[in-house]
C-alpha cells in the first residue's frame, strides 16, 4: 500500500473484524436502541473468521457476513456493494461502542 493510497476492503475488513474482539469470546452480542435490535455473532464457517452482523428495525433486517476469506471482506449482505455493507458494520460497531 502506497503512502497516498487508501486500505483495501479487506484490510478494512481486518480492521472492523479486530474491534468485535470483546465479544468473539462470548460469541455473541446483542443490544436494543431506540426500537433497533443490533445483533453479531460469530458464523463458525470451518476455521475461517467471519461474523454475522444484524439490524433488525421492526420487520425488517438487514444484515452483512463479514468474512476475511471473502477477497473483499464480505461474503453475502443485504447490500448493493460490499462498500455499503462495510459502512453497516462500520456503524453497528460504532452504534455499539466498538
Amino acid at each position: 500500500m502506497g503512502l497516498f493510497s487508501a486500505p483495501g476492503p479487506l484490510e478494512r475488513a481486518r480492521k472492523l473484524y479486530a474491534r468485535f474482539k470483546p465479544m468473539r469470546a462470548s460469541g455473541r452480542l446483542e443490544a436494543e436502541q431506540d426500537g433497533v435490535r443490533l445483533e453479531v455473532f460469530g458464523r463458525g464457517c470451518g476455521g475461517g473468521a467471519s461474523l454475522v452482523v444484524r439490524e433488525v428495525r421492526g420487520d425488517q433486517v438487514a444484515y452483512a457476513m463479514l468474512a476475511l476469506h471473502a477477497d473483499d471482506g464480505i461474503e453475502q449482505s443485504s447490500f448493493g456493494s460490499a462498500a455499503a455493507a462495510l459502512d453497516f458494520v462500520e456503524s453497528v460497531a460504532r452504534r455499539l461502542g466498538l
